[in-house]
């Protein structure tokens, strides 16, 4: 005698194919294979999806992906600003051509490579004392490249513009940022630390000196912050300059 298959109420049923919806994006979050640009046409035809539609969603999706930085953001980036920028572009190819001009000119500015992953090199620049020998070299530290710790640079073809490539950098100093956080949080600890001490010695009394060190370690922090992101607006300025010249100054 055969049994019948289970049968599920609507709501069974509706939270059986939610599970399985899940389960399927958390194998497909794992599943590093790729899947062709032919391949996609092909499935949106199967269900219907006209091959505009989809070539615009695959451009919105490459958008996306250049725009994203690679580290996820944190609460400290959302506070304090983050470590890293991105910046995007499409350019005049060759990919190759692109790739060796800003191999060429991140080297005139003194960074070096650190790994090279093909279409993403990751470049990184000397220390502070590495100034000084800038000047000397005659070397001006605002042109072209973005004045940074770390700069990873991708050169990807792009395949809606024939003969253009999608060029994404992402730059940092997350060093710097370090510094600037310690030192806002030193200020902050020592005036909470002076307040305590303050309240503890002479109680109420004391209480005009304690709003006082504690409004002075918050103006420390607030100045650390705002010459943090001052710095940060001269690196996208710096990331969008590099970017100018390489659609329309390295032609010329």
């Amino acid at each position: 005698m055969t049994r019948s298959p289970p049968r599920w109420s609507s709501a069974e049923a509706e939270a059986i194919l939610r599970r399985a919806v899940e389960l399927h994006q958390e194998e497909s979050a794992h599943d590093e294979s790729t899947v062709a640009q032919e391949d996609l046409e092909r499935l949106g035809a199967e269900v219907g999806v006209s091959r505009l539609a989809l070539r615009q969603a695959v451009a919105e999706m490459r958008i996306r992906k250049l725009a994203t930085p690679s580290q996820p953001i944190g609460s400290l980036d959302r506070w304090f600003g983050p470590r890293w920028f991105v910046a995007y572009r499409s350019v005049p190819g060759p990919r190759r051509a692109v790739a060796d001009v800003v191999a060429k000119t991140m080297q005139q500015q003194l960074f070096r490579v650190q790994r090279n992953f093909g279409n993403t090199v990751v470049f990184v620049s000397g220390s502070a004392w590495m100034e000084p020998v800038r000047r000397a070299l005659g070397i001006d530290p605002h042109e072209h490249v973005p004045r940074a710790e770390v700069v990873m640079v991708t050169v990807t073809d792009t395949h809606e513009r024939p003969s253009w490539v999608d060029v994404r950098i992402e730059a940092g100093t997350p060093g710097h940022r370090r510094q600037r956080v310690q030192n806002a949080a030193f200020g902050l600890g020592l005036s909470a630390a002076t307040s305590a001490l303050l309240a503890a010695l002479f109680g109420p009394v004391a209480w005009p000196l304690v709003v006082s060190s504690l409004v002075a370690g918050g103006a420390l922090a607030h100045t650390q912050r705002q010459a943090y992101l001052q710095d940060l607006r001269g690196l996208r300025a710096n990331m969008e300059r590099f970017l100018d010249y390489l659609e329309h100054e390295r032609l010329s």
